[in-house]
Formats: C-alpha cells, sequence, structure tokens
C-alpha cells in the first residue's frame, strides 16, 4: 500500500511538471497565436517530451532523500534549456509565428521558476512529515569505522533511525547510545528495520558483508552497499547493471551517460541551426578559396577523438597542397620546444586567405558537419593531429580524451596560442570536472568576442 501510495504521489509531481511547463508557455505566448493546427501540436509535443525526458535522466524523480537541492536547481535549469532549444528548432522548422527570443527568454525564467517552487513545496512537505515522526526509515549501519561514523551524522537529516552498528567490536564509537549489535542475524529477526547500510572495509570483510547479504536477501530487507571501496582521487564511482549483473562503473568528470545524451541532443540542435544561419558565409568563404589559390576547398585530417578514436576533422584549407608532407622540412622551426604542438607565427604554408580564415577561426567552422556527425560536440577539448598526441609526456594530459572533442573550448577563450601546453591540457581537465550545460553555454558565449578580436590565434 505504501508503495502504491508513493507511486501515485510520484505520477502526481511528474504531471504537475509537465502541467508548468504548459503553462509556462502559455503565460509567455501571445494565446492569439497558438493555432490548434498539426504544426503546433507536434511542436508542442516534442517540447514536452524534451522536458519530460531531461527531468527523469538528471534524476529529478530520483529518491529525495539522497538528492541534494543543488542537484534540483541544476535538473530544473537543464530542462528549462534543453525543452526551450527543441521549441526553438521544431518552430523554426515550422515557421511558428509564438517562436520568438522573446518568447523564449520569457519561458526559461517562468518555467524554471515554477519547477524549483513545485519542488520547494516538495521539500518543504517532507521535511514536515519528519518533524511529525511520519516518512521515516529504520536502519542498521553494518561497520563502525570512519565511514560509518560520517554516514551515521548524516542519515538522521534525511529521516533515517539509526537502529544500531552491525560489527564484533567497537572501532570508533559514536558519541549517542546506539548500541553494537553482534548477533546481527537475531537483530534483524527481532527488529523493525527498513534498510540495513554496508560500511565495512571490502579486502578485510568480504565473507561477513557476503553473510550479512545472504541474511538480508533471505528476509527481503533493502540493502545499500557504500561504493567508497578505493582511494579515488579523481573519478566518481556509480552502480549499473549489465542484464542481471551489477557493476561498479568508475568515471570520471560529471559528462557521463545520461547528461551526456542531454549534451548531444543540444549540440545537435545548435550545429543544425548554427549551419543553417552561416550557409551564406560559407558560401562566400568557399568562392573566396577556391578563387585564391589551387587545392581543394575543404581540409580532411585524423585527429583523435573521445576515447582517442581516430575521425576526420573537416576544416576550411588554410594552406598550401601538401602542407602536411612540408611539415618535416619546418619541424626545426616550432616555437614549442618540448612540447607536444607544433606552432609558429608566420608559418610559409598558410596562404593570404588562410591567415585570415585562421585569425578569426573562420577555417574551424565545417565542424559543425562533425558535431552532427557525433565525431565532436560544440564545446569540449579541442581535437589534437596525431603527430602531437605521440609527443604527449604525462598520463594526465590523456583524460582530455575521456570526453567528445569540441569546436571550442577554455583553451579557445583564455589566449589559445598564448597559453602554453600544459595549462592548456590543466584548463581541458578543469572543463571535465566541471562541465555543466550552463558552463558550455558561457563558453559559447564567450567564444564569440574571443574569435571577433582574434586574440591569440596564429
Amino acid at each position: 500500500m505504501k508503495v502504491l501510495r508513493r507511486t501515485i504521489l510520484f505520477d502526481l509531481f511528474k504531471g504537475f511538471d509537465l502541467l508548468i511547463m504548459g503553462i509556462s508557455l502559455l503565460t509567455t505566448s501571445k494565446l492569439s497565436v497558438l493555432k490548434l493546427d498539426i504544426k503546433t501540436i507536434i511542436s508542442v509535443s516534442a517540447f514536452l517530451l524534451a522536458g519530460h525526458l531531461c527531468l527523469k535522466n538528471t534524476g529529478a524523480y530520483n529518491s529525495r532523500r539522497f538528492r541534494s537541492f543543488k542537484s534540483e536547481i541544476k535538473s530544473c535549469l537543464y530542462t528549462t534549456i534543453f525543452s526551450s532549444i527543441t521549441l526553438l528548432v521544431t518552430g523554426t522548422l515550422f515557421k511558428l509565428e509564438f517562436n520568438t527570443t522573446h518568447t523564449i527568454a520569457l519561458y526559461i525564467t517562468t518555467c524554471f521558476l515554477l519547477l524549483m517552487l513545485n519542488r520547494l513545496i516538495l521539500y518543504f512537505l517532507m521535511e514536515l512529515a519528519i518533524i511529525f515522526g511520519r516518512n521515516l526509515r529504520t536502519v542498521f549501519i553494518a561497520g563502525t569505522n570512519k565511514r560509518a561514523m560520517i554516514l551515521a551524522k548524516e542519515l538522521p537529516k534525511l529521516g533515517y533511525i539509526i537502529k544500531g552498528f552491525i560489527d564484533d567490536r567497537w572501532r570508533i564509537k559514536p558519541s549517542n547510545d546506539i548500541p553494537l549489535i553482534t548477533d546481527y542475524q537475531k537483530a534483524l529477526r527481532e527488529n523493525h528495520v527498513d534498510e540495513v547500510i554496508i560500511c565495512l572495509p571490502l579486502k578485510t570483510e568480504y565473507s561477513k558483508i557476503q553473510e550479512i547479504i545472504n541474511t538480508t536477501e533471505e528476509q527481503g530487507i533493502l540493502t545499500r552497499l557504500s561504493t567508497n571501496l578505493f582511494d579515488l582521487k579523481i573519478a566518481k564511482a556509480k552502480i549499473e547493471h549489465l542484464n542481471d549483473t551489477p557493476l561498479l562503473t568508475l568515471y570520471s568528470g560529471n559528462m557521463y551517460r545520461k547528461m551526456s545524451l542531454v549534451k548531444e541532443i543540444i549540440d545537435t540542435s545548435l550545429a543544425l541551426i548554427c549551419l543553417l544561419l552561416l550557409l551564406p558565409l560559407f558560401l562566400i568563404i568557399i568562392v573566396t578559396i577556391k578563387l585564391s589559390s589551387k587545392g581543394p576547398v575543404f581540409f580532411l585530417q585524423n585527429r583523435l577523438g573521445m576515447n582517442k578514436k581516430l575521425f576526420k576533422v573537416i576544416k576550411f584549407r588554410t594552406m598550401i597542397p601538401n602542407a602536411e608532407i612540408k611539415l618535416k622540412d619546418i619541424e626545426h622551426l616550432n616555437e614549442r620546444k618540448g612540447e607536444a604542438t607544433f606552432k609558429i607565427k608566420n608559418d610559409p604554408r598558410v596562404t593570404p586567405i588562410g591567415k585570415i580564415l585562421r585569425k578569426f577561426s573562420l577555417d574551424e567552422l565545417p565542424q559543425l558537419i562533425n558535431v552532427l556527425k557525433g565525431d565532436m560536440s560544440m564545446v569540449g577539448p579541442r581535437p589534437l593531429p596525431v603527430r602531437d598526441y605521440s609527443n604527449f609526456q604525462e598520463d594526465w594530459q590523456r583524460r582530455r580524451f575521456s570526453v567528445k572533442p569540441g569546436i571550442t573550448c577554455l583553451w579557445q577563450i583564455s589566449g589559445r596560442d598564448n597559453i602554453d601546453f600544459e595549462t592548456w591540457m590543466e584548463l581541458d581537465n578543469q572543463y571535465i570536472d566541471n562541465w555543466s550545460i550552463l558552463l558550455d553555454l558561457k563558453i559559447l558565449l564567450k567564444t564569440i568576442p574571443a574569435v571577433i578580436s582574434g586574440h591569440g590565434a596564429s
């Protein structure tokens, strides 16, 4: 009955979110231009579906006990941005009248505030329930080590009542009067316990952990195992399932699975819009390159992508034909001695038009096609040639290949060629560790003035 009630409440919560998105769109649009035709129905349906998928994939409907308010803010922000981009794309394709910049900006503000209000009300009701002794969970903690004591301090804030610590002896004794349980099988049989959380060290207590899990499994008691099993300095741990086999997954950064899917959809939408808007500029550059020098318009080169997978990067040609073959003849002129990359300010292989294209990064525009193909993102570490990768000296520099390369990045807006190689790699790792959709938007907005000024380009 309790599970059914919880399911109904969460379904209502999801319904309220969709209702909020719909109300936000209605209140920020001119009702007179909203026509009940097939184009509007498709656009609004895609918009609501995008918002729901984003909320679901960012963990908005996971247990509230283990979800921070910071996560709620991120989830609501991503949802409003993601759904508005969907609305912008479908509205542009169908030429809908309510699809204006003013409407989108108002929608993002209104929807974000209402979604957050919905969550504030839910958190308030949960806190109220805990104060009045409702919605509480009883728990045994297996272990009396430091990890177990840290957890014991946090659990009461989440509505848990700790009934005892399972262990042979006290390793660290808590300040309160919670009992030590040595005969856990008897304790589990004779006490009301909703959960058991295991914090025992895996290396020395594997057999005991297995015995506790066997007991809780037999009695149908929910069991949680602390994934803090290793001394992880950068990577995060996550439990996943491969069919029926549970796997402990270790990954670095924030760009993982569900959120990377959201990023990919945003990347594809933005790349498509940019290609359509920049088509006249593409034609001008193509004609200029063709008239100014012999050779193909586009330059294709093998670059290292995510997980060091090779792909063909597409750029406007800025050098004379066979420039890669002639690199060996000028390798000694490299101004970055001891670094992996090759750079000289006045590269003799660069054409006059190529210098202009490079200065304002116009040669990178065809990489929008790479984004649509799925090889690159709008924002991410710049893709490096195989030649540069072969000169890497440190393994920590190779972490940049754990995500898709991008058209722009922190390096691009921080001085480009004025930055030394090690700082460049540190910026890439900083991006991976602190990634968010908001950070991507900041980098994209800062890229525009950086490109226009041509600062740091060579």
